[in-house]
């Protein structure tokens, strides 16, 4: 798994490298969508960053570290929550 976080993590590094510069030159024209959109990637960028640490130091010491694994799920579940909110706001605004 460590090496699965590493690429995820990489790939969204690159998508945020793409993403941010953009968001930066629409500036205050941004939707809501957008707004989301942003804190998805973002969300997503230190959610794997912070497996890939909790896996890394799995490996070194062999036991996991309890407070980066905590902080690992609540990224997780903040990321599907807004994902969730995204879907609900794309389907409802059709």
């Amino acid at each position: 798994m460590l090496d699965v976080f590493g690429i995820v993590s990489l790939a969204y590094l690159f998508l945020g490298i793409l993403w941010f510069p953009r968001i930066i030159q629409s500036g205050k024209q941004m939707s809501q969508f957008q707004h989301l959109i942003t804190m998805l990637i973002a969300l997503g960028m230190f959610e794997t960053a912070v497996h890939y640490y909790e896996y890394a130091k799995f490996n070194k010491t062999g036991t996991r570290p309890q407070e980066v694994t905590v902080w690992a799920v609540t990224f997780s579940y903040v990321r599907k929550t807004l994902l969730r909110l995204l879907l609900l706001f794309e389907f409802t605004s059709l």
